[in-house]
């Protein structure tokens, strides 16, 4: 549960230890408060808006992580449809899988950087299928999973039915990014309108 935690807040980007601190503090302040308030008063019903605040702060704090998680997953998603798009046209232009990928390098953010550079590091050292469902892994959606299958397929025996079978792959993928997107526009046109009105 523990490396669980961990592996999230770091795929979040956030500092383990200091988050493990603030959240402990917080919940030390509160239950010293609560005992605090108790020998003064002598009153056990006073435990019940600490208890209430200990537990509205500690969910507060993990569906913040969870919004954050699934911020950074989408983005992470948003931005390798992206880089396949660039992919897409080396390859339907000829380029070689390794060559086109090495290509993304130079457009890829520093930490999508680092996915590519250990993607490439591990074809060198494996020639199966296992580098590709690695690098897959590292995103929350099966059709990247499937994307980079049929790129290991067109690497490995480059016909024309591969080709075919990679494109059809990224495409799936592309149309599904962009109807989220397109869902999460009007999702955020609609949060703006309803304000307006309840403003006005």
């Amino acid at each position: 549960m523990n490396n669980k935690l961990k592996n999230t807040l770091h795929r979040v980007n956030i500092n383990y230890k200091k988050e493990l601190v603030i959240i402990l503090f917080i919940n030390l302040f509160f239950i010293g408060a609560m005992i605090a308030t108790y020998i003064l008063t002598h009153n056990n019903l006073l435990f019940i808006p600490f208890i209430f605040l200990i537990v509205l702060v500690n969910a507060v704090t993990f569906y913040r992580y969870l919004f954050l998680y699934s911020k950074n997953a989408t983005n992470q998603i948003k931005e390798i449809t992206i880089l396949l798009r660039y992919l897409y046209l080396d390859i339907n232009n000829q380029i070689k899988v390794k060559d086109a990928l090495m290509n993304l390098k130079e457009r890829a953010s520093l930490k999508m950087n680092q996915k590519l550079e250990s993607l490439l590091l591990e074809i060198k050292e494996d020639k199966s299928l296992l580098p590709y469902l690695h690098f897959a892994s590292t995103f929350s959606s099966v059709l990247i999973e499937e994307v980079m299958i049929n790129l290991y397929r067109y690497d490995k025996h480059p016909h024309k039915d591969n080709l075919l079978h990679f494109n059809e792959a990224y495409l799936k993928l592309k149309k599904v990014v962009d109807e989220d997107d397109e869902r999460d526009n009007n999702h955020q046109y609609g949060f703006i309108k309803t304000t307006a009105i309840i403003g006005t």
